[in-house]
């Protein structure tokens, strides 16, 4: 079954927020996307202003930024409210 632009969001920057910083091959694995979907994503995440990327030895390391983070707990609260959002995604 295919996932939602908004799961994939959720899942990319919940892998993040739990996690902490990593690199984009980290987050495949921890999300199960394909690396070139993914980068995408990722990018969209930083022009949101909801994924840090930064510069170390040659590498990028993404990480999620506080505004995520009360993205995430919003989202949490509001599946509180609603159940079946709560059934798509569990935190």
């Amino acid at each position: 079954m295919r996932r939602s632009k908004l799961e994939i969001y959720i899942t990319v920057l919940e892998a993040l927020a739990l996690d902490g910083p990593m690199r984009l091959n980290r987050i495949t694995c921890k999300t199960n996307l394909n690396y070139v979907f993914l980068k995408r994503v990722v990018h969209d995440l930083r022009d949101r202003q909801l994924v840090e990327e930064r510069k170390i030895n040659n590498s990028f390391i993404y990480s999620a930024t506080p505004k995520a983070k009360l993205a995430l707990t919003q989202f949490n609260d509001m599946s509180q409210s609603f159940p079946f959002l709560k059934n798509a995604w569990t935190f």
